[in-house]
């Protein structure tokens, strides 16, 4: 008898646990979504599949936003529908994070966005959560800022967060230099034969310095070979391993320059070798890039950090400063500029002054201070668009060549 008291507990369980679907369709904000869902079996299919794992549904006006005007409710499929028919991949997070789960301490949840074509991450590509002033964010590739405005409705299968904004699929290394003008360092990368560690390589962490710190030993790049560029730019990236700010301590890292370099921690304040960490988690499709002060040297990596200084002491000693930025022949400059994240400390909290990661209006190659808000960062620019441009919205994705 107790058995079947258990089998018929558990069939009216199941019976009355409302798929995703459901839930969705109840919430005003998701309207939209929800006509789209009933439009698109794939899509709703895949939806109530899933188990335990976080929606970031777009609310009405961020999805027409996306898929265009007058395109919500049309019954005619997308160009690039064969792709992602249905797939939501990149607004569904690994895990129930409830808003009470999103704190001031930048968080970067796996999403189960894993296709090889647009992204190389073992767990699946990230977004990162974090809560500022009182408000949560979803932020996402090119710094894009998405603010959850209607928190954590909880599902049977998991939480229902409502976002203003599409989220943005990180870009390549090499379209993220570019979007946020380290032309200089792009240059390095792409003069030094260092592009297929910094795009193809899976898992990599990125150390990209800001253009001032290029100028400020600019004389070291005046004849240099392509075989040394190389060295100096494969240094500053961190292969096999990906490391968000709250994986920040003192502990040395292999790079595909061959060379260890070293990550110390003073009070709060993050630093490569001797360079400073000035703006931190920018996302990249096969990783996460960071901004530095200065250029690292794979011949001086015992460079230790001055934390008093300002600027920090070059890393190459004997080389004078230039007026222009090196390197950036032939490299277009974007015609704008995607607003940098401000450096964190590790214990999460947001470091001011220090000179340039950039943050509204600043950019990755200027001096200004970081900024001590999440940034509303735009669609991505025109050169940010070269190679993986990529929008993940309720559907669509759309690629630009």
């Amino acid at each position: 008898m107790l058995v079947k008291y258990i089998l018929v507990a558990f069939w009216a369980t199941m019976a009355w646990a409302k798929s995703f679907s459901e839930d969705i369709s109840g919430i005003p904000e998701l309207s939209d979504m929800s006509a789209y869902l009933n439009r698109t079996p794939e899509a709703k299919d895949k939806l109530d599949s899933l188990q335990d794992v976080t929606i970031l549904g777009l609310d009405n006006n961020a999805f027409r936003e996306f898929v265009g005007s007058g395109q919500e409710n049309s019954s005619e499929q997308s160009g690039n529908s064969d792709l992602v028919n249905g797939i939501f991949t990149y607004q569904i997070v690994k895990g129930s994070h409830n808003s009470e789960d999103i704190t001031t301490t930048p968080q970067f949840p796996a999403t189960e966005l894993n296709e090889s074509g647009f992204t190389n991450v073992s767990s699946g590509q990230v977004v990162q959560l974090v809560e500022f002033e009182g408000k949560d964010y979803a932020i996402s590739g090119l710094n894009q800022n998405s603010t959850i405005i209607k928190p954590g409705q909880r599902s049977d299968n998991g939480v229902i967060h409502v976002i203003d904004h599409p989220l943005t699929l990180p870009q390549s290394t090499t379209a993220t230099l570019e979007a946020a003008n380290l032309t200089s360092f792009l240059g390095a990368v792409q003069g030094g034969d260092a592009v297929s560690n910094a795009n193809d390589q899976k898992d990599i962490t990125v150390f990209a310095p800001r253009n001032l710190g290029f100028r400020r030993i600019g004389s070291a790049f005046e004849n240099i070979s392509d075989e040394d560029l190389g060295k100096i730019a494969n240094y500053h990236i961190v292969k096999g391993k990906i490391l968000y700010s709250a994986d920040f301590k003192d502990e040395s890292h292999a790079t595909y320059g061959d060379k260890d370099l070293h990550l110390s921690v003073v009070n709060g304040r993050a630093f490569v070798n001797s360079a400073r960490v000035e703006s931190t988690n920018l996302l990249v499709n096969n990783g996460v890039l960071h901004v530095i002060s200065d250029v690292l040297n794979p011949n001086n990596d015992t460079a230790k950090p001055v934390p008093d200084a300002d600027p920090p002491p070059p890393a190459f000693e004997n080389e004078s400063a230039v007026s222009t930025d090196p390197l950036t022949d032939g490299i277009s400059a974007p015609t704008s500029v995607v607003p940098l994240p401000p450096a964190t400390t590790v214990d999460g909290g947001e470091t001011g002054g220090g000179g340039g990661g950039g943050g509204v209006g600043g950019g990755g190659g200027g001096g200004t201070s970081a900024t001590s808000s999440p940034t509303k960062g735009a669609a991505a620019t025109e050169p940010a668009k070269a190679g993986l441009a990529a929008a993940v919205g309720l559907g669509v994705v759309l690629f630009n060549a």
